[in-house]
């Protein structure tokens, strides 16, 4: 097999790549032997150089052009890609200026059209300048998929509080708080509680590293609203306000070990 130009052009941009996030970035860099669209994989350090265990995949492209030249996204690169837990970044090299540029794929954008070719190429406008200075945006791409994951997770918790809270809505047609409907929701409170305790300590770490929490705050907030809603219900003046031990002890309780302060 013929060692070309474009073979030699590949290799010295990802091996160029790979010192460059060593030397200047000081991150750790792996250089990946099977080419399956990935061609290396960084991991985002924190401010103190300690390891995060957030990575950040990349496909290398080197140019021994000037500028950049425009470049079409492949399907099954694409594909690959979305099935991934890990934000992908296209780096350019140019040669022999040495340049650095790169360009997040952003799994909300609409790359490839319906039938299955690429709805557009890449072009200059579409990265930007790869520095040093880079480093803060590429640690929050590096937590994007950890937070993304966190918000999804957050997002049934949010149904659940809106759907207790209609349920107790006194303008709601059909509302009945002597409903035994009231009390089978004291085990969804106690089932919303126990996510969001599991869900505090990934909501704290990305709160400490980005500065935000995903909504975890919020989450729990309308959780407290659905709680106060149900145990207002459950201790008015109804029939079976006394029924049982557990009713009492639900109306007493208190979620501070919930908040992240």
């Amino acid at each position: 097999m013929k060692y070309d130009a474009s073979n030699a052009t590949g290799d010295a941009g990802e091996y160029y790549f790979g010192y460059w996030v060593s030397h200047k970035l000081q991150w750790p860099c792996r250089l990946l032997d099977v080419d399956l669209g990935i061609d290396a994989q960084v991991e985002a350090l924190d401010s103190d150089g300690e390891t995060t265990g957030n990575f950040i995949a990349v496909q290398i492209k080197a140019q021994t052009e000037e500028s950049i030249q425009p470049m079409s996204l492949s399907r099954k690169h694409f594909e690959y890609w979305q099935s991934i837990r890990t934000p992908v970044l296209i780096v350019v090299l140019l040669f022999p200026s040495k340049k650095l540029f790169f360009h997040y794929v952003d799994p909300l954008r609409e790359y490839l059209s319906s039938d299955g070719h690429a709805s557009g190429s890449l072009t200059e406008s579409d990265f930007q300048r790869l520095s040093t200075a880079s480093k803060v945006e590429l640690r929050k791409l590096a937590y994007r998929h950890a937070s993304n994951r966190l918000r999804q997770r957050l997002r049934p918790i949010d149904w659940e509080c809106r759907r207790i809270r209609n349920m107790l809505d006194e303008d709601r047609p059909g509302y009945n708080p002597n409903s035994d409907a009231a009390l089978d929701e004291i085990e969804t409170i106690n089932e919303l509680e126990r996510k969001l305790i599991e869900l505090r300590l990934s909501a704290s770490s990305l709160r400490k590293k980005t500065g935000n929490d995903c909504g975890y705050s919020a989450s729990v907030g309308k959780f407290k609203k659905a709680y106060d809603d149900l145990s207002e219900c459950l201790s008015g003046d109804m029939d079976w306000k006394e029924q049982t031990h557990a009713v009492r002890t639900f109306c007493e309780r208190s979620f501070a070990h919930l908040s992240l302060d």
